[in-house]
């Protein structure tokens, strides 16, 4: 049950980064289906972000910051950035919000993961609080077991 708390802070995590991007308040819904057993999840991989927004770099930036944050958390193993690079690479895989279940557990079993993160960025403004920057940021993130 302490595992699963810890994966859930983990999930969480991805609304917090988001409202502290976006220097705002951190509103979203979450959800865990009642049946799922966060508590067997000890390796987990971020698949690369998608992008819905105009800057296509995006994604890229908030998955790197998502990363440190969950790595900081030190709750989960995560599977090393290149692996997963190299593997969408070697594969040629598409972008991870389109994969089917079927490439989601081949993935997973690939990198030897028992979860995957798969997010998305649907939007990334750069706007100017006074003449500091303050990004504002909305991303979908899941916990695929």
């Amino acid at each position: 049950m302490r595992n699963r708390n810890r994966i859930t802070t983990a999930a969480l995590l991805a609304l917090a980064l988001a409202g502290a991007l976006g220097c705002a308040s951190s509103s979203g819904t979450t959800y865990v289906h009642p049946a799922a057993d966060l508590g067997a999840i000890r390796k987990v991989a971020v698949l690369p972000f998608v992008t819905l927004g105009q800057d296509k770099t995006a994604g890229a930036k908030v998955e790197r910051v998502f990363l440190v944050e969950l790595l900081a958390l030190g709750v989960v193993e995560v599977v090393e950035p290149g692996q997963v690079s190299q593997l969408f690479t070697s594969e040629q895989l598409g972008a991870a919000d389109t994969l089917s279940t079927a490439d989601l557990q081949r993935i997973g079993q690939s990198l030897g993961a028992e979860g995957l993160f798969v997010g998305t960025v649907v939007d990334f403004e750069d706007k100017r609080l006074g003449t500091a920057p303050a990004p504002e940021v909305t991303i979908q993130l899941r916990l695929v077991e």
